[in-house]
């Protein structure tokens, strides 16, 4: 079932202030990376969660909703489409016999959307490898994830942007992020390149300083 909604804020506590005033009288489980625990005792029960409940929950349940699902579409990593399909699917798998999965989105017609929708694997695949196709992403080229973390920032950019100089000079595509702030403190840049021959790209990695962590082919580009 598909809907255009208001979004709300993503922060689980939030929402589950959201849902205390909506429905005073039920009772609220957190479910996130790190284990679960209950928030509000009371029946019946509203599960709030992230990702965390398709490894850590084998519950069903009668109503299940993905709240801004936009949110994952929108993200800058090539492999965005692919993990909204994905993440669609799998919570349609928590659903019981009669259950319903109320999606939240301002984009209907995506192909993510309306493919998971409807279990739709056929046509996702092929729409989905001919974009891949059209602009030269794995499986029709290798990519190459480069990252760094350092307690200063300007001096992880510097090392960024040295390597990235030593990189364009290689006629290798290179995407660079803005630096990420990880949660002990460090900052993090990464950097992807691009090559339709891996005897190129690993050519070009074996002069990569050893600070700097290499993962061929990434899941994401984040």
């Amino acid at each position: 079932l598909l809907m255009k909604i208001r979004p709300i804020h993503r922060h689980l506590r939030v929402i589950g202030k959201q849902v205390e005033k909506l429905l005073p009288s039920v009772g609220l489980r957190l479910i996130k990376e790190g284990g679960s625990s209950i928030l509000k005792s009371g029946s019946p029960k509203v599960t709030l969660a992230t990702s965390a409940i398709f490894s850590q929950d084998s519950t069903k349940f009668s109503l299940i909703g993905l709240i801004s699902a936009d949110a994952l579409l929108n993200l800058p990593d090539f492999n965005s489409s692919f993990r909204s399909f994905a993440t669609i699917v799998k919570l349609s798998q928590l659903a019981d016999k009669d259950g319903e999965v109320l999606i939240q989105t301002y984009n209907l017609k995506h192909l993510a959307i309306q493919t998971a929708a409807t279990f739709d694997f056929e046509k996702f695949y092929q729409e989905e490898l001919t974009l891949k196709k059209r602009l030269e992403l794995p499986p029709f080229s290798t990519l190459a994830k480069l990252s760094v973390k350092l307690k200063n920032q300007e001096k992880a950019r510097l090392e960024a942007e040295r390597l990235v100089r030593y990189l364009e000079r290689q006629s290798l595509l290179v995407e660079i992020s803005e630096p990420i702030q990880n949660w002990q403190g460090k900052a993090e840049f990464n950097i992807i390149l691009k090559s339709k021959r891996r005897a190129d790209l690993d050519t070009v990695l074996s002069h990569v300083p050893a600070k700097w962590k290499v993962v061929i082919d990434p899941d994401s580009s984040l």
